[in-house]
């Protein structure tokens, strides 16, 4: 397990990588220079954890769907099946349930 002082120092590195990284798909996208100074970092706890190599999608957008909606993220790899059919049943439609 890795010491606490090292935990916090990856942390920080992936904190870093994943800000620089939105900064330079703005910027490459939109030409856009955005400020992630004031964003709020959060750690998440008993996030839940996909079981398979090809769910990460999925999770990535009920991760994002239920926080933005203020849910608890009380799903697991069981719902997976039905969120990936109800999201793209949204898409075609082009609404969020």
């Amino acid at each position: 397990m890795y010491s606490q002082w090292l935990w916090q120092f990856l942390m920080f590195i992936i904190d870093v990588y994943q800000a620089s990284y939105i900064v330079d798909e703005v910027k490459d996208k939109t030409g856009k220079d955005i400020d992630v100074s004031s964003w709020k970092k959060e750690f998440v706890e008993d996030l839940p954890e996909q079981q398979n190599g090809y769910d990460c999608g999925v999770f990535m957008i009920k991760y994002a769907d239920f926080y933005s909606r203020n849910l608890g993220l009380c799903f697991n790899q069981e719902h997976m099946s039905y969120f990936r059919r109800r999201t793209a049943k949204e898409i075609l439609r082009l609404k969020a349930d």
